[in-house]
Parts: structure tokens; C-alpha cells; sequence
């Protein structure tokens, strides 16, 4: 039989106090349930596209200890983008905050360049601190890639590109001010001009924008402003802008400043504009003025060797040439001396209004002319196979208010030109001598007509389709509203020409441009 000892009941009374107190203690502890936040709404992947698409978010939450917490003003709200790679512009850094007005739901214009990007979703507990994080990923893909490239006016008199843009052949967007924010404030937009792969030795396509007071390089996949021809591609300058650039597809590229200088470079050799060759002596110093215009053949010449350019000088009112080709010297300009059989003198004695290339008949300059009396003529030089032959003359006598015209188009299939004249377009047979009101735009100002030639084959273009190939045969109309206040009232519309009866049949139509100037394919 064991012994009980004092000291034996004296351990057991401890033990049992020490139980009875754990026992008694354990409903002193207050314990916190963690709460959870769950989101519905978001997402696997949001894809836009830049400049005309928004990033939005609809979400909807929970919280494990107060229900719905959507409009609780105990939560906070916030977001930010991640740039997966590299920073963004205005920041400089991998985040921007797209809800600064900490409202739940966002919906945010995606200016944005192409790439994938993050959004981090925050959920902020204001009470406890504590942020539940949700995250979707974004893809930005191009609105520059291709379309109708639209050089304008903003309300101010600068250059403002525009953009209709070609996502696929069902989703066509309207994306405007794509020169960028740190785009160069120039006066009088005037035209745009492609050299295009592989017709020259880039190995890439070349776009330029050109004013009345400089131009510039394009970045060919954003379509922002990137170089000044002057100071990146001339030999010392002095106090002078390229205002027009032209070239013949394949070979050389020529500047006119705005101090009358034509300059010349070839695209084989990557050379830089030098010496100005508006002069009748080889290496000699400039001895005219050249018009803002170059006379080219617009259908790509066969024969590269033999190619020539034409020009307009100014102060002696005559047509002059340049040889494009090679072999020939580009460094000086040549008079024309008339035919025995002459349509008209090359010596016109007339101010030079415009000129502009076509395809038709091979190859024919039409250039728009004015005598002091302000009568206006039309004269078509033809430069098929390095020739220079005059093929029209034609005094623009029943051609209803050509005298104010300020923009002419010329067909390059049928003998037709257009020009504007208030809210009216007109067409003029340049055979029959007839003029037709085509079109009127009650409360709006035709400030551009043209016809857009591709500049590479249909069998080289994205979509190799006759209706697609067919868009550079339509009669291309800028137009303004004279009630627009805000600076983008512009119209483009795309007419289809039915040359039997001479009339247009409206195809297509876009608004919210600035005041259209000009217009130019975005070929891919």
C-alpha cells in the first residue's frame, strides 16, 4: 500500500489550482476574425487599342464582415497601370495612377504606346489599413499601323496629323493629334510624303510631313514627329526650311525650301542634302526661285535611268527639268526649249498655282496656272520614259469658279479635273471643255480635293482586293463646318466617280478632324 505524504498532497493541490486557473482564464482572450475582400468583374485580360479604346473596370465587392462595401465610405479605391517593360513618358517611371478620383469604377482613354501593361486593382480598408490587391493584365495593340493618314490644321494654324484608322476590314477608328506632345508648333499644314519599302534602300518606309514652315520625319509606328529635315539631313543650312519633298519612288529625293532652293539627295547612298541645284551652271550658286512643287512621274518608271523632274522658277515664269536619272546631273537645272508643234511656251509668263502628278497617260504633271489678268490655265506635261512632252493647254474659260479654287485634283484615268470653291466641288471635262457642279456641302467650307495613288502594286498591299485597290480612283473631299467652335469640325469623305455621267456617289464619310489639308494612305 503507498504512503500519502504531506508533501505529495501539498504537489496536488498546486497542480489542480494551476488546471482551475488555465480554466478559468480562458475566456479573457478576444479573438479578431481577418476579414476578406473578393472582387467580381475583373477580367483574364482587357486588350484595347491605342488612342481609341478606353481601359474599363466595373467591379463589384465583398467583404466578409461587412457585405457589400461598393458605396461603404469606410473603403477606399485606387489603381494604377504597370508598364511591363521600360517607362512611360510623362512620369518616367513603371506606374501610373489611372484613378486619382479614387472612384470604383475606371474607364481610361488608352493613350497609350503598344505593348502589355498591368493593372493593379487596390482595395483599401481606411479603418485598419489593410489594401486587398487585384490584378489584370492589358494588352495596347496599334491604331497607327495603317489608314488614311490625315494632315490638317488645328484652330491655331499648326500642323495636326489625324488618323482613320485601318484595324481590320470591320473596325475603322477615327484617332486624332498623333504628332505627339512635344510636336513642333508649324504653320500651314501643306502635304505628306511616303518613300516606300522596298522601292528604296532604307529597308524600311520613309514618311514625312511637310508645312509652310518646315518638315519633318515621321516615326513610322507611332506617326509622332521625329526629325527636322533642315537640321538633321541638310549641310549646313543657313536660315531656311524644306517646305515640299517629292522623289520617284526608287533613287533620289528633292527638297524645296522656302527660300526657293531645291536640294537633292540619293536614297542608295544615304547622302545628305548639299549644294542647292536651282541653278542653270554646274556647281553654280542658286540663280532662281523654285515654286513649292516637284513634277514627278507618279507611276514608278521602268526604266530608272531614264527619269526627269520638273520644276516651276518663279522669277522668270518658266517650266525647267532636272535629270533624275543616275547617269545625269543632278546638280543643276535645265530651260526647255518649245517644240515646233507646241501647245504652248514653256516660258508660260504665268504664276504657277499647283501641280500635281498623275498616272494618266503614262505619266502627266498638270500644273494650274495664272496670268496677271487672273485668268487661270491648265498645262499637261507628260514624263513617261524620261520624255518631256506637252500633251494638254487648256484656258480654264468655262470653268465656273475656278478663279477662287484653291485645291484642283486630276484624274489618272479619265480626263477629268476637280476644284473647290466654297461649300462646292466641281468637275471639269478637260476634252468637252464643260464644267458640272458635282457636289455641294450646304454649311461647310471644301478646303481639299485629291485622288490618292498607292504607291506600291495591289499585290503588295495588306488587303489585295479590287474594291480596296479601287479607293485610289475615288475623289477624296475635306471639308469644314463653319459652325464648329471647338476645332474639329473637319469632314473626310471618299466619293466614287462614275466618268459616263460625271457624277459622285458618296462611299464613305469621317468626322472630327481639324481643317484637312491633305490626306495620304498609310500603306502596309
Amino acid at each position: 500500500m503507498k504512503t500519502i505524504t504531506k508533501h505529495t498532497i501539498l504537489a496536488l493541490l498546486a497542480t489542480t489550482a494551476m488546471f482551475a486557473s488555465c480554466y478559468e482564464d480562458k475566456g479573457n482572450y478576444t479573438y479578431t476574425e481577418t476579414e476578406e475582400i473578393t472582387g467580381d468583374g475583373f477580367p483574364d485580360q482587357i486588350s484595347v487599342v491605342q488612342k481609341s479604346d478606353y481601359i474599363e473596370l466595373n467591379p463589384t465587392f465583398t467583404s466578409s464582415q461587412n457585405g457589400t462595401i461598393d458605396n461603404n465610405p469606410n473603403y477606399e479605391f485606387g489603381c494604377l497601370l504597370w508598364k511591363s517593360g521600360g517607362t512611360f513618358e510623362d512620369t518616367r517611371t513603371r506606374q501610373k495612377d489611372i484613378n486619382k478620383e479614387h472612384a470604383k469604377d475606371i474607364k481610361y482613354f488608352a493613350d497609350l504606346d503598344q505593348g502589355d501593361y498591368v493593372i493593379q486593382y487596390m482595395v483599401t480598408n481606411k479603418t485598419t489599413g489593410v489594401t486587398t490587391n487585384f490584378k489584370v493584365p492589358v494588352k495596347v495593340t496599334s491604331a497607327t499601323y495603317e489608314g488614311w493618314m490625315v494632315l490638317c490644321d488645328d484652330k491655331d494654324g499648326n500642323a495636326r496629323l489625324d488618323l482613320v484608322s485601318r484595324i481590320s476590314p470591320t473596325r475603322i477608328n477615327v484617332v486624332t493629334n498623333l504628332l505627339g506632345s512635344k510636336d513642333p508648333k508649324l504653320k500651314g499644314a501643306r502635304s505628306m510624303y511616303m518613300d516606300a519599302y522596298p522601292f528604296n534602300y532604307y529597308g524600311r518606309n520613309g514618311l514625312w510631313y511637310c508645312t509652310e514652315h518646315g518638315t519633318y520625319t515621321l516615326n513610322e509606328t507611332k506617326l509622332t514627329s521625329q526629325y527636322n529635315i533642315t537640321s538633321e539631313f541638310m549641310v549646313a543650312p543657313e536660315n531656311e526650311e524644306v517646305v515640299e519633298l517629292n522623289g520617284l519612288s526608287m533613287g533620289k529625293m528633292f527638297a524645296i525650301t522656302d527660300k526657293g532652293n531645291i536640294y537633292v539627295k540619293s536614297s542608295k547612298s544615304g547622302a545628305r542634302y548639299e549644294d542647292a541645284c536651282n541653278t542653270f551652271t554646274d556647281g553654280g550658286n542658286p540663280e532662281f526661285h523654285a515654286a513649292p512643287f516637284v513634277g514627278v512621274s507618279a507611276q514608278r518608271p521602268a526604266d530608272y535611268l531614264a527619269t526627269k523632274v520638273l520644276f516651276y522658277d518663279m522669277d522668270n515664269k518658266q517650266f525647267v527639268v532636272l535629270d533624275g536619272s543616275d547617269n545625269g546631273n543632278s546638280s543643276m537645272c535645265s530651260t526647255l526649249d518649245d517644240p515646233s508643234d507646241k501647245l504652248f511656251s514653256y516660258r508660260t509668263g504665268c504664276d504657277l498655282i499647283t501641280m500635281v502628278n498623275t498616272t494618266f497617260s503614262g505619266s502627266t504633271v498638270y500644273s494650274v496656272l495664272q496670268d496677271d489678268a487672273k485668268q487661270r490655265y491648265v498645262y499637261g506635261i507628260n514624263l513617261s520614259s524620261g520624255q518631256i512632252t506637252q500633251t494638254m493647254y487648256e484656258p480654264l474659260i468655262a470653268a465656273t469658279g475656278v478663279d477662287k479654287a484653291t485645291s484642283f485634283a486630276f484624274h489618272s484615268q479619265y480626263p477629268y479635273m476637280f476644284y473647290n470653291d466654297g461649300d462646292k466641288v466641281y468637275s471639269y471635262h478637260l476634252i468637252n471643255h464643260a464644267a458640272n457642279l458635282a457636289l455641294t456641302l450646304p454649311g461647310e467650307e471644301v478646303t481639299m480635293v485629291k485622288f490618292n495613288l498607292f504607291l506600291h502594286p495591289t499585290t503588295m498591299l495588306s488587303d489585295k482586293s479590287e474594291e480596296f485597290a479601287a479607293q485610289q480612283y475615288q475623289l477624296i473631299v475635306g471639308s469644314y463646318k463653319t459652325s464648329s467652335t471647338d476645332g474639329n469640325g473637319g469632314v473626310l469623305r471618299f466619293y466614287k466617280f462614275d466618268q459616263a455621267t460625271g457624277t459622285l456617289t458618296l462611299d464613305k464619310e469621317y468626322e472630327g478632324f481639324a481643317r484637312i489639308k491633305n490626306v495620304m494612305y498609310r500603306e502596309r
